[in-house]
């Protein structure tokens, strides 16, 4: 899924009615206020998958990115939430227990059992060569292992329709730079 931001035109002309002395400045001006809006924006969808998922930020940062960044003559950044792999059960507070291994998806939720999942060889300790990663053994010889996998960033924001979501805050917060990129401005100039 991948969001586009453009610069409002009204904005636009407000900001180089600022600079009409330096036309040049404007290019790098809108530039600055849609990156700073691109990089915020990946935050805001973290924090927001983050208040339901049980999943820590730097993780929920690896699945939003910014693809494209904005350049003097290419006004636009992209944003991507990345459709990769759904996340290990390590990252959903797994914990090695006698029974198996206990997990939360959802914020708030009890934990789930998975019977006979480990972590390790037994509670408590942890095989290096596992990684912290849950398992389950598939049929009853001791090989093959599975790997148990949470839910996708990627699937979350697409059910629940965050697009929207998205577009509105990209538009105010974009506002808000395109604000501070003309305080500076005037800044800068004396004016104020």
């Amino acid at each position: 899924m991948q969001l586009s931001m453009r610069i409002d035109p009204a904005d636009e002309k407000r900001l180089m009615d600022l600079l009409t002395n330096t036309p040049d400045r404007l290019a790098k001006e809108v530039e600055i206020a849609i990156n700073a809006t691109a990089k915020m924006h990946v935050k805001q969808i973290a924090d927001k998958v983050n208040d339901v998922l049980n999943i820590t930020l730097t993780d929920l940062k690896k699945s939003a990115t910014v693809k494209r960044k904005a350049k003097k003559f290419q006004q636009s950044a992209w944003i991507t939430v990345n459709h990769r792999e759904r996340d290990g059960l390590k990252h959903f507070g797994a914990n090695h227990v006698k029974k198996g291994v206990t997990y939360r998806i959802e914020r708030g939720s009890k934990r789930s059992l998975i019977v006979g999942a480990f972590m390790g060889t037994k509670p408590g300790v942890r095989t290096g060569k596992l990684n912290g990663h849950v398992f389950k053994r598939k049929g009853k010889s001791r090989l093959p292992i599975v790997k148990l996998r949470g839910v996708s960033m990627w699937k979350y924001y697409l059910e629940k329709n965050l697009g929207k979501w998205s577009e509105k805050k990209i538009n105010d917060r974009l506002k808000y730079e395109l604000g501070l990129r003309v305080r500076a401005v005037l800044h800068r100039q004396g004016k104020i």
